[in-house]
């Protein structure tokens, strides 16, 4: 059995819109949400690649395919003008 290769990334989710934050290897952050509108193929690629420069080719393209999913996803969901539903939690202002 060979190894699978791993790259692990660091991610937050914005719940609001569903979205990715990624955070890359020099510490920058992207959220998802607010990539710009028709930023896809090439320029999608470039912009992850100066994210994660030394990441695996054959598991950047897995990344490209998961963030061109996710960017329609939270344009989808901000078109659908879904309601933002509190959390429990924050009424007392603690995440406790």
């Amino acid at each position: 059995m060979g190894r699978v290769p791993l790259c692990p990334i660091l991610c937050g989710i914005e719940t609001d819109l569903d979205a990715l934050i990624l955070h890359g290897e020099d510490g920058r952050v992207a959220d998802l949400a607010e990539i710009q509108e028709g930023l896809t193929g090439i320029e999608l690629e470039g912009f992850l690649r100066s994210f994660y420069p030394s990441m695996l080719q054959q598991i950047f393209r897995d990344l490209i395919a998961l963030a061109e999913g996710n960017i329609r996803h939270a344009r989808m969901t901000c078109d659908s003008n879904r309601p933002i539903e509190e959390a429990e939690n924050t009424k007392s202002g603690s995440w406790e």
